[in-house]
């Protein structure tokens, strides 16, 4: 009896030492492909108003229009990077080997076409970037590292800022982000995109035409628009806020993405190079 007794207290502390192991919150793997590009069917909106207000600040010359071409898949963080070397290349010009990025004219940015030099960097990072090893896609500290790793390998430094918190992005961050030239990186969870010619304009309405996406995405920030409607009384109607993206797509390259619609912005990072 003492044994059996003895037996059923040493189970009984085993299973109240593992009760007490915190739990391990998995990585979140990003994607494109299946996981990260879900389509899930469209939709159009309509907004009437007396009066507007309509800002919009953005890096001159936006973003390169970048997009996998190659044999891997779920490589929308690998492409994403390959956006944001080819973005400052144009300072740097060993960050792309055998490729000129951009062409500066006084004072626009006109990026080039890809070639199959950009095509290898997005390969390269595919592996440095631990990219599909344990889910479909890259986390965010596969992809931080991955990215560190070819930056230094070329020279060069390379620093993240943390402006997401709580699945919440600080807009005044990303604003001084913009204001100084840096692009930022965001690591989504369905969104809503709008092509930059898909908001139809008069007087008195604007209209969106919008796509909706499903899966996890990584995203390269290059701008903001901020649209306040108000009626003919002065009353504040309606408040939209769109984000001017590089999508890593070969189709709607640079888009708006509404963040005050389904979009859960999951992480997100300024990014400089130097």
């Amino acid at each position: 009896m003492k044994k059996i007794l003895s037996v059923f207290l040493s189970v009984f502390v085993l299973l109240c030492a593992v009760s007490m192991i915190p739990e391990v919150k998995a990585e979140r793997f990003f994607a494109d492909g299946f996981n990260g590009s879900t389509y899930e069917g469209s939709s159009t909106e309509i907004v009437d108003f007396a009066r507007k207000d309509d800002e919009e600040v953005s890096i001159k010359g936006a973003l390169p229009k970048y997009s996998n071409a190659g044999t891997y898949r779920n490589t929308c963080a690998n492409t994403a990077g390959a956006i944001l070397l080819g973005y400052y290349e144009k300072s740097y010009d060993e960050l792309i080997p055998n490729f000129k990025a951009a062409r500066v004219i006084r004072d626009r940015v006109l990026f080039a076409t890809q070639t199959d030099a950009v095509q290898k960097v997005i390969d390269d990072l595919y592996v440095k970037m631990d990219t599909n090893n344990g889910g479909n896609g890259t986390t965010v500290n596969g992809f931080q590292t991955g990215l560190r790793q070819y930056v230094t390998d070329k020279g060069r430094n390379i620093e993240y800022k943390k402006i997401v918190s709580n699945e919440n992005l600080n807009i005044e961050r990303y604003k001084e982000a913009i204001e100084t030239n840096k692009p930022i990186v965001l690591f989504v969870s369905k969104y809503t995109m709008i092509p930059l010619t898909e908001i139809y304009q008069n007087d008195y309405s604007d209209k969106y035409n919008k796509k909706l996406y499903g899966g996890d995405h990584v995203l390269v920030a290059y701008g903001i628009r901020e649209i306040q409607y108000y009626s003919s009384a002065g009353n504040l109607t309606k408040s939209t806020t769109l984000l001017m993206v590089a999508t890593g797509y070969s189709q709607d390259p640079l888009v708006y993405v509404q963040i005050d619609d389904r979009m859960r912005i999951i992480d997100g990072y300024t990014i400089n190079i130097y």
